[in-house]
């Protein structure tokens, strides 16, 4: 399971940059509310990308009506920065 937590800047800190093996409890409490307040990300999901930056990229068209319309091209969706990777695992109701 693929979750998406969020953890103050100095609670990654002391996870991650301390040298020992054992977490202060205050951290391991923060742990414990990110995991349970985290988002799951459901089982074959595609890449996940930046969408605000990818509009920043969009072009805006007018047609014959006077409609506006919006355009982003399939190269720019391509290679948007992925922040996180696709699951490409199968899934478990499958045979």
């Amino acid at each position: 399971m693929k979750i998406v937590i969020e953890l103050s800047e100095e609670d990654y800190k002391d996870i991650t940059l301390t040298g020992e093996n054992t977490i202060n409890l205050g951290v391991l409490l923060a742990l414990r509310k990110a995991v349970r307040n985290g988002a799951p990300l459901l089982k074959g999901h595609g890449r996940l990308i930046d969408v605000d930056e990818l509009l920043k990229e969009k072009r805006c068209f007018e047609d014959f009506d006077g409609d506006t319309f919006n355009i982003i091209h399939e190269e720019t969706v391509i290679n948007a920065p992925t922040i996180i990777e696709a699951d490409t695992t199968e899934s478990e109701d499958k045979e």
